[in-house]
């Protein structure tokens, strides 16, 4: 790694923010227990090598580590689930973050923050109805189309 920072920036291929990133990403995976303290240095030094060999190209990409350690938190995904895709990442070269976060986490994040606008919007609604406003065109159209999906939805949901 110091070797790799005494370069021009411009030939660098791992810099300092890689190695934040990582950092962070792997403390937060080991905050949650996914993995222990002993080997965040590890996963780190992966993921670098990932970034050195062009393998992992977006700086950010191991902040996808933080919200699949907090899928886990919320109880999306299990610990193991994690700790299968983190051997898998060890032992495969060509396995990115971005895989394992589509893998695990895509899904569930997206339901978990759809619900998220749900509960938002449910209490939008109310405060709404509590100011007896009055409602244009738009909005009633709007608010029409919200129902009718809202029960497309309902009525394809088994049980």
């Amino acid at each position: 790694m110091l070797e790799e920072l005494q370069k021009p920036k411009g030939e660098q291929k791992i810099t300092v923010d890689h190695a934040i990133e990582a950092l962070d990403g792997c403390d937060q995976l080991a905050k949650r227990g996914i993995i222990t303290k002993a080997e965040v240095s590890k996963l780190c030094r992966i993921i670098l090598l990932k970034f050195k060999v062009g393998l992992l190209k977006s700086t950010v990409e191991p902040r996808k580590l933080v919200r699949i350690a907090r899928a886990v938190e919320r109880g999306d995904i299990t610990r193991e689930a994690v700790r299968e895709q983190l051997r898998l990442f060890e032992t495969q070269k060509s396995r990115t973050i971005e895989e394992i976060y589509k893998i695990l986490v895509e899904d569930a994040e997206f339901a978990h923050q759809t619900l998220q606008v749900v509960f938002r919007l449910t209490v939008r609604i109310r405060e709404i109805r509590e100011r007896n406003l009055e409602y244009d065109e738009d909005f009633v159209d709007g608010v029409r189309e919200l129902v009718s999906e809202a029960r497309v939805l309902l009525n394809n949901i088994p049980g």
